[in-house]
């Protein structure tokens, strides 16, 4: 009796693992984070600084088709990121920053010539109290270890003079039986 046939597998998965291109320029260095599920890719930059922002934008295969005519070429989300990493390699991508949006400038060869391609990020809404929350409840847990901290202290100091009066009657006992001994 013959095996049954492998169920065909979609060569792209439901969720890649993210990816992180570092765009360098201009002493700053900022951090792209491209996150690819089933039917969206997600465009987001990375702050160190949770109060900046974050600013991303999300895009079906089809939008990004729609951006450029060179992308209509590309059949996966797959594709386009190894694209984007060949342009970010050849320092193709460039990182604009304004008070409202960022702009990832890609720098596309289209019939023998450049050509500029520009997707504007815009900021998500960040939730204000839950950072704020996370933080006061951070200083509470330092304020804990600072008076636990302060506890242990005091004790090692009141033991120290305990040990300190007990060593100098201790001495004083000696020297007395020294002493009498002497005598």
């Amino acid at each position: 009796m013959e095996d049954a046939p492998l169920p065909n597998i979609e060569l792209t998965p439901k969720k890649l693992i993210p990816e992180i291109l570092e765009i360098k320029q201009n002493n700053k260095s900022y951090k792209l984070l491209i996150e690819i599920e089933e039917f969206i890719m997600r465009f987001k930059i990375i702050e160190d600084d949770p109060f900046l922002g974050t600013y991303s934008r999300i895009f079906t295969m089809k939008e990004i088709k729609e951006l450029h005519h060179v992308f209509s070429m590309f059949n996966s989300f797959q594709e386009f990121l190894d694209y984007l990493r060949d342009l970010g390699s050849k320092n193709k991508i460039e990182i604009k920053q304004t008070e409202d949006y960022i702009s990832i400038i890609l720098t596309v060869e289209y019939l023998l010539k450049h050509n500029i391609i520009e997707i504007n990020l815009t900021q998500e809404d960040m939730n204000y109290k839950l950072i704020s929350k996370q933080l006061k409840k951070e200083i509470n847990l330092l304020n804990e270890k600072i008076n636990d901290m302060e506890i242990k202290y005091k004790n090692n100091i009141i033991k120290q003079k305990e040990d300190n009066t007990n060593l100098i009657e201790e001495n004083s006992n000696i020297k007395q039986r020294l002493n009498i001994l002497e005598k």
